[in-house]
């Protein structure tokens, strides 16, 4: 075997074993974003839910308002 078919060959898999370490950083961040996004949904969620519980009571309060005056 020559010296260029080992140094081709170690460099190749020195090139795949860049490529596996950046698919699991990749995968990691994915994972990280997804966490942000689950909790920026649950977010949106919880203020959807106050927001329409105050629509609620202010309609509430408006027809008491109403029927008494």
């Amino acid at each position: 075997m020559r010296l260029q078919e080992i140094d081709g060959s170690d460099a190749a898999s020195q090139r795949v074993k860049a490529l596996k370490y950046e698919a699991k950083r990749a995968k990691d961040r994915a994972k990280q974003v997804k966490a942000r996004a689950d909790m920026a949904a649950a977010s949106l969620l919880a203020q959807k839910a106050c927001k329409q519980a105050a629509m609620a009571r202010q309609a509430s309060s408006t027809s008491m308002i109403q029927s008494i005056g």
